[in-house]
């Protein structure tokens, strides 16, 4: 049995990647989204244990302390970090995962598994077209909204740094290259393991 793959979908805000990601997992057997923890609040309509697991920044701190979080990154003032059980569990087990990152978590998770990590770059329609949806959202004179603008720029400049770059001009269009993605992973012969 090959070992689980972790794919990683790294973008600016507004790319789509929880869009892309839903339609991927709806189509896909074998394939779960990654859960990550956060101390930021619960938004309205957000489920705990499907975008996020939320915690206490006391509860969030122990988890660190206790070597319980594979990568952890503060942005936006809140801390987001990844189960390093839930992660290793699944590639043990040969489920693959899906999850939705920023830049400098899916760095430290390609530096930690790298047999078993898969990253993919979101690119929106064009950047300007983004600031555009970031200042609608947010607006440009808020802290949040310069923060993410600010952040725009950084996690753009790391685009050419990821195995895979789909383009998100169509929806539909890019769930189906990231569908193609994971089975074309799945189908890496190293990755396999064979009966001689």
């Amino acid at each position: 049995m090959r070992e689980g793959l972790i794919f990683l979908v790294v973008g600016p805000s507004g790319t789509g990647k929880s869009t892309i990601m839903d339609g991927v997992i709806s189509e896909t057997s074998n394939l779960e989204r990654i859960v990550t923890y956060t101390t930021r609040d619960r938004r309205p309509g957000e489920v705990e244990g499907y975008e996020y697991h939320f915690a206490t920044t006391e509860e969030f701190e122990q988890m660190k302390a206790a070597g319980e979080l594979a990568e952890w990154q503060e942005f936006y003032g809140h801390q987001y970090g990844s189960s390093r059980a839930r992660l290793e569990s699944a590639m043990v087990d040969g489920l693959d995962l899906i999850g939705a990152y920023d830049v400098l978590g899916s760095v430290e998770l390609m530096n930690r598994y790298p047999r078993n990590v898969v990253t993919i770059f979101i690119l929106p329609p064009s950047v300007e077209e983004l600031r555009r949806r970031l200042i609608d959202r947010y607006g440009a004179e808020t802290e949040e909204g310069r923060m993410r603008l600010e952040r725009l720029e950084l996690e753009m400049s790391y685009a050419g740094s990821f195995k895979y770059r789909v383009s998100n001009v169509d929806l539909e269009e890019a769930t189906r290259d990231m569908a193609c993605i994971v089975r074309a992973e799945r189908c890496l012969a190293s990755r396999t393991e064979h009966a001689d």
